[in-house]
Formats: structure tokens, C-alpha cells, sequence
């Protein structure tokens, strides 16, 4: 295991940048609201996948629509405080760790802003390499895994909680 700190954060966040190519957001925003969840709650755990419990209940942190929209709305902190406080709501139960669904972009750094306040440790995977287009195309949905339950919420305090079968 190893600890998030803000140096850390920064060349995560260099990396990210590389491998969203462009895509996925703007990672400086990402890394932003994580290094503010660091500086309030201190360094976040990072695990390596081999050390995540087979029956660990994982969740996929990201932020989905249009990247552009980041120039007109950024997004709070707030809101990656209570995404997983929302799912674990709805779904009853409790999350072990948070992971990135993606390696580029701003989502592979926001996972950090969720974890910090949680004290949930974050994964070193991701959900599939690169930055993705659409929520499902990651890598356990080839081997069965579902993209729902999910949550989403904005910074008015809506929230929608959706579940699918496929």
C-alpha cells in the first residue's frame, strides 16, 4: 500500500494527462479538487489489485457527459463527497475501495477526491487503460459485469440512483 499525498497527485495527474490523449477532461481539474481533499483529510491509501480481497465490494468512481462542459461548470468537491455516500444509500451496502474507470483524463484523478473523505482507499487499476466514451465500456462488462447500480447528483442536492438488468 501506499499513500496519495499531493506530490503524488501531481504526477498522477502528468500521467493522466498523457494517457487521455486529449480526451476525458481536463486532468488539472480533477487533480484540483483531489488536492484539496488531501490537504483537509490527508493522504489517501493506494492498493495494488493483487492486495483487494476477491469478495471486496468495489466501485467505479467517474464524472460523464461532454469534457467541454468543464469551461462553463466545474465541478465541487461536495459532489464527489457524497457520490458514494448516495450509492451506498441506495444499494444498502458498504464500499471497501473506489477505483478509477478511467486511466486518462480527469477521471483517474477524482477517484481521490471521493476516497480522502471516505477514508476508503483507492485502487491502482482502472477500468480499462484510456479514456472512454461511453460508462459501459469498460473492461468487466466483457466478463459480465454490469455498469449499474449506479448514482448520479448535481450541486442543487438532486440525485438519481438507477439500476438495469443489462
Amino acid at each position: 500500500m501506499k499513500m496519495i499525498d499531493e506530490q503524488a497527485l501531481l504526477d498522477m495527474t502528468l500521467g493522466s494527462t498523457i494517457l487521455g490523449s486529449g480526451g476525458g477532461g481536463d486532468p488539472h481539474v480533477g487533480m484540483l479538487l483531489a488536492r484539496d481533499a488531501i490537504r483537509q483529510h490527508g493522504p489517501v491509501p493506494l492498493v495494488d489489485l493483487e492486495e483487494v480481497p476477491d469478495d471486496a465490494h468495489i466501485v467505479f468512481i467517474a464524472g460523464i457527459g461532454a469534457p467541454g462542459v468543464l469551461i462553463e461548470k466545474l465541478p465541487r468537491a461536495a459532489e464527489y463527497e457524497r457520490v458514494l455516500q448516495e450509492l451506498e444509500r441506495f444499494t444498502g451496502q458498504k464500499y471497501d475501495y473506489v477505483c478509477p474507470a478511467e486511466a486518462g483524463g480527469l477521471n483517474a484523478v477524482t477517484p481521490f477526491a471521493c476516497a480522502a473523505p471516505s477514508g476508503v482507499p483507492v485502487i491502482d487499476a482502472d477500468g480499462m487503460g484510456r479514456a472512454f466514451p461511453k460508462l459501459e465500456m469498460v473492461t468487466p462488462t466483457l466478463y459480465g459485469g454490469k455498469a449499474t447500480p449506479f448514482v448520479m447528483l448535481d450541486e442543487h442536492g438532486n440525485t438519481m440512483f438507477a439500476e438495469t438488468a443489462t
